[in-house]
């Protein structure tokens, strides 16, 4: 599975979805944004976009397996490792990659994906992600996302139909945040140091790579 072609249709799909989002966000800007009934309906409007994005990204490049979560996150493991997983209270260290609909990367904790992105720092260390591996996800730093913290913990602990963990040593995954549980309807300014942002009502998919862990 190619994660990082681009393909016209993609483009064009996403385009579509973006500027209906654009839509949705500029013509709120003419309305009460603390009107709880309007931002509800616009929330309700939101999701049924992002859903509709979301399982058009699955079917379009063939991803299977996929669990739902009730906050609406999504994930999938796409690449199986070596079979060897971490227990909890490891330390584990998982390389990612943030990217949109359109496969654009915005983050990521690898230096030539981000040199090929165009997204490289200057200065910045670029190093797999290290934390605790809690049953609770409570060893990721609180500095990101609240339901990518809950993401990567559901990742790392999936298991098979034994109850057997299958997030193992050089496993691939992705996590799906429909922009509701990512940055919502303001987005997000900080990746201005990348000369870029991410949108309002944007969809994130990250891909995960377990590279290391020991107790």
């Amino acid at each position: 599975m190619r994660l990082f072609c681009r393909k016209m249709k993609d483009l064009v799909f996403v385009a579509s979805i973006v500027s209906l989002s654009i839509f949705i966000a500029c013509s709120g800007s003419d309305r009460d944004l603390d009107d709880p009934a309007q931002i509800t309906a616009d929330s309700l409007r939101q999701s049924g976009i992002d859903n509709d994005s979301i399982e058009w990204y699955i079917t379009e490049y063939g991803i299977e397996n996929v669990i739902t979560e009730d906050t609406g996150i999504r994930y999938a493991l796409t690449k199986e490792g070596n079979g060897e997983t971490p227990d909890y209270n490891d330390i584990v260290s998982v390389e990612y990659t943030g990217m949109f609909l359109n496969n654009k990367v915005f983050d990521t904790t690898i230096e030539d994906v981000a040199i090929d992105a165009g997204i490289d720092v200057a200065g910045r260390i670029y190093t797999p992600l290290r934390f605790n591996f809690t049953k609770d996800g409570s060893g990721i730093s609180s500095s990101f996302l609240a339901q990518f913290r809950n993401g990567l913990n559901k990742i790392l602990s999936m298991t098979d139909d034994n109850d057997v963990r299958i997030f193992s040593k050089g496993s691939k995954a992705l996590l799906f945040m429909p922009s509701a549980v990512a940055y919502g309807v303001r987005g997000d300014q900080f990746y201005d140091q990348y000369e870029d942002n991410i949108p309002p009502n944007t969809v994130l998919i990250f891909e995960f790579k377990l590279v290391t862990f020991r107790p």
